[in-house]
Parts: C-alpha cells; sequence; structure tokens
C-alpha cells in the first residue's frame, strides 16, 4: 500500500500541465558533438594511468547495466547492448561478476575510460553487494572476474584478490545510479549502504557523483518529449531530494535517459548521457593527477624523484667548516697588543750579565791533559843494561 501511495503521488507530482515545467530549463547541457570531441580526444595524462576508472553502483535495477549500454551506444552511434541487463525486474542483482567494460573508439582502438559494474545493493544484508567489497573495489583491489558473495567479501587468500594494486587498478570516480522515479521510495537500509560506501570514497578522496535514470518514467511530461528534461519541477524536486539524502552537491547529481527501447541512437538522448560522461572524465582525471605520487613505480614519479637530485645539496653542509671561522678567533691575537709591553725588554740590557757565561773558559782547564805526559817514563827500561856486569874473564 506505502508503495502504491508513493507512486500516486509520483503522477500527480508531474501532471500534464504548464505547471509541471519550468519557463526556463534549470540546467543547460553541451552539445553531442562538443562532448564527443571531447571524449574522443581525452587520454589521462598521468602516465601510471592507462585507462580512468569509472565505477558505477546503486541499488538492484536501477539501470547500472543499462547505462554501460547506453554510453557505448551515444559513443558509437548505434545502439549496442554488451553488457547483459534484466528486463524482468526480478527483484535480485543480475550482475553477479566484477567487470571491466572498454569502449572501442574506432578499428585500432578504444577510448582512454572504462566502466566497472558491480553487483547491486540490496535491502537484506545477506542479499546483493557486500559493503566491503565495494570499499576493495574502489582501493584496486579486486581482480576482473570476481564472482561476489553477498555473506562475505573478497579475502585476501583468494586469486582474485589484488595485493599490490597501482594507480591504474583504482576506482578513479564513483558514480551512485538511481532511478529517478525510485528517490523517494529508497528504504533506510539501502539509503544507509549508500552512505557507507560514499564515505569510504571520501575518505580515500574519491570523486564522486551520481545519475538519475529512468527520468521518463518518473515524470510523463519528459516521457513527452525528453527535452522537457531540465524544465520538469518533478525531476528538479527528485535531485535536490537525493542531494539532501546524500550530501551530494547538486551540481554532481545528472539527469538521463538510458537507450531502452530504441533502436537507433538520437541527440536528445544522447545529450545528457555525453554530457554526464564528460564530467566524470573531469573528476576522474583531476583525481589520478593529484594522487600520482602516492604509488611508486609511475612514470610521473620518476620526475618526482629527480627533485631529490637537489638533495647533493647537503653537499654545501661543508660550509660547517666555516666552523674554521673560529680560527677567525686569533682575531683576539689583538690581544698581544699588550706585547706591547715588552718595550721593558729594553730592559734586557741587563743580559749583559750574561757575559758570566764566559766563565766557560775554564773550560781551557782540560789542558791538564798534558800530564799524561808522564808515560814518558817508559824510558827507565833502559836500566836492562845491568846485565853486563857478568864479567867472566876472570
Amino acid at each position: 500500500m506505502y508503495l502504491l501511495l508513493n507512486l500516486f503521488k509520483t503522477l500527480s507530482d508531474c501532471l500534464i500541465s504548464p505547471s509541471a515545467l519550468l519557463d526556463q530549463p534549470w540546467r543547460t547541457l553541451l552539445s553531442s558533438r562538443e562532448s564527443l570531441d571531447f571524449l574522443k580526444s581525452y587520454k589521462p595524462q598521468n602516465g601510471e594511468v592507462e585507462h580512468l576508472r569509472i565505477l558505477l553502483y546503486g541499488p538492484v535495477g536501477a539501470g547500472k547495466s543499462s547505462f554501460v549500454n547506453s554510453a557505448d551506444s551515444a559513443l558509437r552511434g548505434r545502439v549496442t547492448g554488451r553488457a547483459d541487463t534484466d528486463s524482468t525486474m526480478s527483484g535480485s542483482s543480475h550482475t553477479k561478476q566484477y567487470k571491466t567494460y572498454k569502449i572501442r573508439k574506432d578499428d585500432q582502438s578504444f577510448y582512454s575510460f572504462v566502466f566497472n559494474d558491480i553487483m547491486g545493493i540490496e535491502q537484506s544484508l545477506d542479499h546483493g553487494v557486500h559493503v566491503d567489497d565495494l570499499k576493495l573495489v574502489l582501493q584496486g583491489h579486486m581482480k576482473d572476474g570476481y564472482e561476489f558473495n553477498p555473506v562475505s567479501p573478497l579475502k585476501q587468500n583468494n586469486p582474485y584478490y589484488n595485493s599490490n594494486p597501482s594507480l591504474d587498478d583504482k576506482g578513479h570516480v564513483l558514480v551512485g545510479v538511481i532511478p529517478a522515479d525510485k528517490v523517494s521510495l529508497l528504504t533506510d537500509r539501502v539509503v544507509q549502504k549508500l552512505r557507507q560506501l560514499r564515505a569510504a570514497a571520501t575518505e580515500l578522496e574519491i570523486p564522486q557523483m551520481a545519475i538519475l535514470t529512468k527520468v521518463d518514467q518518473a515524470c510523463p511530461e519528459v516521457k513527452r518529449d525528453i527535452k522537457n528534461l531540465h524544465k520538469s519541477k518533478y525531476l528538479k524536486e527528485k535531485v535536490e531530494k537525493f542531494s539532501y539524502l546524500l550530501g551530494l552537491p547538486v551540481n554532481c547529481i545528472f539527469l538521463l535517459k538510458n537507450y531502452e527501447s530504441e533502436i537507433n541512437t538520437s541527440d536528445k538522448i544522447s545529450e545528457p548521457i555525453l554530457t554526464a560522461l564528460k564530467q566524470m572524465v573531469n573528476y576522474g582525471e583531476d583525481y589520478v593527477n593529484d594522487h600520482s605520487e602516492e604509488i611508486g613505480g609511475g612514470n610521473s614519479d620518476q620526475p618526482t624523484l629527480t627533485p631529490p637530485p637537489p638533495q647533493p645539496q647537503p653537499p654545501p653542509q661543508p660550509q660547517p667548516p666555516p666552523e674554521s671561522q673560529p680560527p677567525s678567533q686569533p682575531q683576539p691575537p689583538p690581544e698581544p697588543q699588550p706585547p706591547s709591553q715588552p718595550q721593558p725588554p729594553s730592559q734586557p740590557q741587563p743580559p749583559p750579565e750574561p757575559q758570566p757565561p764566559s766563565q766557560p773558559q775554564p773550560p781551557s782547564q782540560p789542558q791538564p791533559p798534558p800530564e799524561p805526559q808522564p808515560p814518558s817514563q817508559p824510558q827507565p827500561p833502559p836500566e836492562p843494561q845491568p846485565p853486563p856486569p857478568p864479567r867472566k874473564n876472570f
């Protein structure tokens, strides 16, 4: 009954009447050609990032996969259906795996941004994507192909766990996808999960946006003519209400219609899609440029490493030798001025007293050494002459 009452209020708030529309659009959009030219020429300035990563999240049935197909269609100029969608509205998430979608620019290249679609958020704790898994995706820890488990988040010992994510692996912009006709019907539990994920992204400084889809189902005036998208008072109120619920600024919330029943693309539908996509790229580009120094091993980090060469400036530390300046302290030698007192050295005149050193003349006394002459006494040896007395001639 509650849902029926809200549905009735939604339709009554957007009656097909002049009062349901503003005189002028409350927001103007770029032309499809302007946005398309920008997106085709875009390439991340940060050499660490090959593709800007746009992470889509939201309640079950919000149109996340449909938005991937719609963006692909608007960029390629023909309706595509690469991302699987569920038109039965079964109430459970159709997306079961973490998957990356690249969009081909031409036969030889892709656009420089990718979409990552994840399992939808549900009210029950044991259904839908686990909030902790969403946080791991933001941090770049989840590898492509991981099968979501609503009861248990990705573990480090799982082969799909990326233990060393690069800046390229991280989510660069977080985009909430909400059906415009269900903004007033979001339960407290779903809003709580949305806020938890927004808080995690805020902590990681990841920029955030939101797109309100299914605008044609929310307002008959817009269903009649998509050009009334930004003239609808009802849809403007929904943007403001969702801004209040999640705390997102109004200029970060975009209204658009996905390609669903159409078989050909049109500027009226592509314009809002491409405008929102251009803003996603701008926000993501700002993020990767601001955080290029947080991850090691990137090309852009190398130039930042060049500043360290100024570290050779420490050699100027030899300047401490100016401590040798203390030798300048020899300046105190001016104190030797008192040596001017040496004038009294005139008194050294008394040094003539050193004349007594003339006393060393006594060393002339060594002359006594000639006394050794007595050794001349050896002359007595001639006494041996007495032997002649033996006159044996008798």
